[in-house]
């Protein structure tokens, strides 16, 4: 019988406590002193500890693109996983399967389902997955896409499109542990849906698609300018719902002369009268205004 297979039978701590045994079961016979005794013990544990490591083969094991040597007297790859504290949950793929055996230099890959916690339409759904594709994952799960909806990975925003599942990045030999970590923690993923909008101004209905959070955000997003005059309802701080409409009063650009000065400006006002009381103007008896008190404010009027 080979040393690998008596080895395999009787665990190392049996040996020790075998060869202790016999080591002072012979000092005591040949009544040998206390020092050579304890040397021969010396010697024997060293002999079993070279024996045992020199029993071991050496495997490796591969997750997610990075490589971890590993000394093993385990022989099946459900054995050596287990070892390395590995479990493995469903949707998980290891190649070859658990009851193989590895020889020495052998190879065992694994590749494991990364897990989706994702957000959306007012729920949190858990999920497994192999697909690389993130749209294709969750269309996997029941979560659908529209075209002009947003996908967040954490807090950054990512296109519809070509976004890959991708493994974390890890400094240096991060070691099967922190590897297992980081590839366990749930990818956080948040759906937001975009929702039509309708903006009314002077007439001029526009209608369209928005993901953002305020109205002053969507306005920004369609490029559509507010400025400090102008009066929108609801306020810009008014978080968007479905179906909301916007409505815009502009204010008119103009350019005030008072006293040799001139000024530019935006205003609400209707009538000339406004803009100067608006502005705190008082008229004095022997002043004047062009044009006239009840002429209708226009854009570009000077």
């Amino acid at each position: 019988m080979s040393p690998e297979k008596r080895l395999k039978r009787i665990p190392y701590r049996d040996w020790l406590l075998k060869a202790r045994a016999l080591v002072g079961a012979l000092g005591t016979l040949l009544s040998v002193p206390k020092v050579l005794t304890l040397s021969l013990l010396f010697i024997v544990f060293n002999w079993l500890g070279m024996f045992y490591l020199a029993s071991q083969h050496q495997v490796f094991v591969e997750m997610d693109g990075v490589v971890i040597a590993h000394r093993t007297h385990q022989r099946t790859v459900g054995g050596i996983l287990r070892e390395l504290h590995l479990f493995l949950r469903e949707g998980d793929i290891v190649h070859p399967s658990l009851h193989e055996r590895v020889p020495e230099g052998g190879t065992i890959r694994v590749q494991l389902a990364r897990r989706l916690l994702v957000v959306h339409d007012g729920q949190v759904s858990t999920f497994d997955t192999q697909v690389k594709d993130l749209r294709q994952a969750l269309k996997d799960a029941g979560v659908i896409l529209g075209q002009r909806d947003q996908v967040f990975l954490g807090m950054a925003k990512a296109p519809l499109h070509d976004v890959e599942i991708s493994a974390p990045v890890l400094p240096g030999d991060p070691g099967i542990p922190i590897l297992l970590q980081a590839l366990r923690y749930p990818l956080r993923v948040f759906v937001r849906r975009a929702v039509p909008l309708q903006v009314r101004e002077e007439g001029v209905n526009l209608v369209f698609f928005t993901t953002a959070r305020t109205v002053e955000q969507a306005l920004r997003e369609q490029g559509i300018p507010v400025y400090a005059q102008d009066r929108v309802y609801p306020g810009l701080d008014t978080r968007i719902v479905p179906g909301m409409q916007v409505f815009i009063e502009r204010s008119k650009a103009l350019t005030l002369e008072d006293g040799g000065r001139s000024f530019s400006l935006r205003t609400r006002a209707k009538t000339v009268a406004e803009l100067l009381s608006e502005r705190g103007l008082v008229l004095g008896e022997k002043d004047y205004v062009l044009p006239s008190l009840l002429a209708p404010i226009r854009e570009g009027m000077h």
